[in-house]
């Protein structure tokens, strides 16, 4: 009778902070497992047994699962990325020195930084449907709307400065329907691609919102993230209510 022994590493997650500001994660083992820990009876099973697993990373070569390699790009703290759901292989990079693209994957990327007064991102977020059209959070919280892949951009929400924006989502199905969340003034939508807001803060105990985000399936679903914990509405903002059970 044959016998099949299976060895369980674990693994610990590493960040390494290099020069540029950026992160590069890698993995490694927290122990190394040998033939000569397994039974005598079987001193090369796992070496005959064990497959390594593979990882297409960054659109790139096929790489050993648990590989991680550096894409860039070198533009400073790396704080926010979109993937374009039309055209996957489009990326942005939102960066405290700029906005970045990539059209391969993130093997190649490009600043898009023209006629964009503000440099340190806060959030970005790509239409559904269309790659080239962007919106983009600035740290000082002034939104920007690119049509033209980040080629130039227009202001779209100039009042939003003095609100401490701080989150962006976006409708996949009408992508014309975008949300902010604020630290001042709560949730703020519009339905016309960013020309005319209205506060939605009904049911909302307080108006500091760190995060939202809108469920894919249904999109009048929307949770937000703050500071009195997670609430959710099911009719696109007009009633909220809190979801904090079991939250500590």
């Amino acid at each position: 009778m044959k016998t099949k022994i299976c060895v369980i590493l674990s693994l610990t997650i590493i960040l390494i902070a290099p020069a540029c500001g950026g992160f590069v994660t890698t993995v490694v083992p927290d122990s190394e497992a040998t033939p000569e820990s397994l039974p005598s009876s079987s001193p090369s099973l796992a070496a005959e047994n064990t497959p390594t697993p593979l990882l297409v990373v960054g659109g790139g070569p096929i790489e050993p699962a648990g590989t991680w390699r550096n894409i860039g790009p070198e533009g400073g703290v790396v704080q926010t990325l979109a993937i374009s759901q039309s055209t996957p292989s489009v990326l942005y990079a939102g960066t405290s020195g700029g906005i970045f693209k990539s059209i391969n994957g993130g093997d190649n990327w490009n600043a898009v930084n023209q006629e964009h007064p503000y440099v340190n991102i806060q959030a970005l977020i790509c239409d559904p449907g269309d790659a080239n059209i962007l919106y983009v959070l600035s740290y000082d919280g002034a939104i920007f709307k690119s049509q033209d892949g980040g080629s130039s951009w227009d202001e779209i929400r100039f009042g939003l400065t003095g609100m401490g924006a701080q989150a962006l989502a976006i409708n996949p199905r009408l992508s014309t329907t975008l949300y902010v969340g604020t630290q001042r003034e709560g949730v703020l939508k519009s339905m016309d691609g960013g020309t005319n807001w209205q506060s939605i803060n009904t049911g909302l105990t307080t108006v500091e919102i760190v995060s939202l985000k809108v469920d894919p399936g249904n999109p009048t679903t929307l949770y937000a993230g703050t500071r009195d914990g997670v609430f959710k509405t099911i009719d696109g903002g007009m009633n909220w209510y809190s979801i904090n059970t079991d939250i500590a």
